[in-house]
């Protein structure tokens, strides 16, 4: 066993309710099993979700790495929004897509 813990993961997920629309950007709590934590929505496959919409996310945690593995569910929530999905894929900081992330996101 080599557990590693990521910044980012990728899920299917269904907006159960929100008042408006989700776009990239968006921060909500994210919560997996013991971890609770904020963390922004990196990218969507549509440009922009509302409630009873599913699709597949990238979250990003905002302050640290977090143990994630593929199956996990994961619910979503920030203020009367909240949302439910389960996690596909695991992207390590090592990986391109993550590195492409960071570059974007720090460059001027």
């Amino acid at each position: 066993s080599n557990p590693r813990s990521a910044y980012m993961f990728e899920a299917n997920v269904l907006v159960l309710h929100h008042p408006t629309t989700i776009q990239a950007g968006y921060q909500p709590v994210v919560h997996l099993r013991t971890a609770r934590q904020s963390a922004w929505v990196v990218d969507m496959d549509k440009p922009l979700l509302r409630s009873g919409d599913a699709a597949t996310v990238k979250f990003r945690f905002a302050y640290r790495p977090e143990f994630v593995k593929e199956g996990l569910s994961i619910v979503f929530r920030e203020g009367t929004t909240k949302g439910q999905g389960v996690v596909t894929r695991v992207i390590y900081e090592d990986e391109d897509e993550a590195k492409s992330f960071l570059l974007r996101k720090h460059s001027p």
